[in-house]
Parts: C-alpha cells; structure tokens; sequence
C-alpha cells in the first residue's frame, strides 16, 4: 500500500523535482530510524512470564533508551530522542 501510494505520489511531480523529492524524503526519515533502531533494538527481551511481573514504569526503563545528541540534532528528532519519557508520557508536548 505505501509503494503504490509513494509511487503515485512521487509520479504526480514535475520530472526534475522526482529524484530529489525521493532523496530528501529518505535522508530526512532516514535519522528517524537510525534513532528508533538505536533506542529499541539494544535494549532487553523478556520472556511472557517476566513481562508479567515487571510493573510498567519498569518496563519503559527497561525496554527503551534514551539517546544524546548535538543541541542541533534535536531538531531532527523531532524529541523522540528521549524515547523513555516518550513512551511513559506520549501524550506529553514538546518545551517551545
């Protein structure tokens, strides 16, 4: 569904505006994945019964990281560089 709305999206362009719509798109949400991979997939695994017991506060501080970055990266990120707040308070704004 995402390559036939992409594709039809990126078609919809003027052809000098194709190639680099499609590079600045992918380098832009390119570091939000960088950091999403680097906050999740190094974090611990638990089995279904330690997931059971493990109260949920706990479970954030254990399942996410938080990641430092340059006071000029924090933009890229968008905040979700502080991945444990993120998932204890998702609904919690941004400071201005």
């Amino acid at each position: 569904l995402y390559v036939a709305w992409f594709g039809n999206m990126v078609c919809t362009l003027p052809n000098e505006e194709r190639i680099p719509f499609v590079l600045v798109s992918y380098m832009m949400a390119g570091v939000l994945h960088i950091q999403l991979i680097i906050s999740h997939l190094a974090t611990d695994a638990f089995t279904a019964e330690e997931d059971e017991h493990l109260q949920f506060f706990a479970h954030q501080c254990r399942t996410t990281r938080n990641i430092d970055s340059y006071w000029w990266d924090d933009w890229f990120h968008g905040g979700l560089q502080y991945q444990i707040e993120h998932h204890l308070f998702p609904q919690l704004p941004r400071h201005n």
